[in-house]
């Protein structure tokens, strides 16, 4: 119990400056517990990021034909799409030049 006492202590002291030298164990053990969690959130929100890129990177590739029928399936798996079964659509718009057309003012 103290070889874990010592360690978040350390590792608090290294984030935080003790109050006032104190060295209550409870609040070792609490402020490393905060330590943790503020980590926790953070790493949280960056891993979300970087899920919604790899999903947007996955449907770019996809739209443009660039993955084989199997890492499609693999692909739907490790992003957690849902496969129900049912139909999902997909509407790709292209813009075009005026250029050549009576639109264009001369």
């Amino acid at each position: 119990m103290r070889r874990i006492i010592e360690a978040a202590k350390a590792e608090v002291s290294k984030d935080k400056p003790a109050a006032g030298g104190r060295d209550d164990e409870f609040q070792i053990i609490g402020d490393h517990l905060d330590i943790l969690r503020t980590s926790r959130t953070r790493l949280t929100v960056q891993l979300q990021g970087q899920t919604r890129q790899l999903k947007e990177y996955f449907i770019r590739k996809l739209l443009l034909g660039q993955l084989k029928p199997s890492e499609i399936n693999e692909k739907l798996d490790q992003l957690q799409y849902v496969s129900s079964g049912e139909w999902n659509c997909v509407l790709t718009v292209q813009i075009d030049t005026l250029k050549g057309t009576r639109l264009v003012a001369h």
